[in-house]
């Protein structure tokens, strides 16, 4: 194969291609508006879920033998409002309760020594 005919039929198809106003703006056009929209969409939805979980408390039931001192922790923790609930299992399954905190054992004197549970 000649080095010549292939340099040709290369310059031939490059003009052929940019000669094609279609072709120039699938290559570059679209992607050159299209992924910084996408991006910037993408990245205000980011923002927004953030803002909106951010403000958002979570609903926690408390199953403990002794809850005095747990229930004092957690009231301290900020966007977690604690619910009394007569079946938190069920609620949580229902979807009333984001979750269900079970403290067993020697939870009190954990937490008093600074530990964590």
């Amino acid at each position: 194969m000649n080095l010549r005919i292939v340099n040709t039929i290369f310059r031939k198809e490059l003009l052929d291609t940019l000669r094609d106003k279609r072709t120039l703006i699938a290559m570059v056009g679209v992607p050159m508006v299209l992924y910084p929209v996408l991006i910037i969409a993408v990245s205000q939805v980011a923002i927004f879920q953030m803002t909106k979980l951010e403000e958002t408390s979570s609903k926690v039931a408390l199953i403990a033998d002794d809850p005095a001192l747990v229930r004092e922790w957690i009231e301290s923790i900020d966007l977690v409002e604690l619910r009394d609930a007569e079946d938190p299992r069920a609620d949580l399954q229902t979807g009333d309760l984001d979750a269900d905190l079970v403290a067993e054992g020697e939870v009190n004197s954990t937490l008093n020594e600074g530990g964590t549970v």
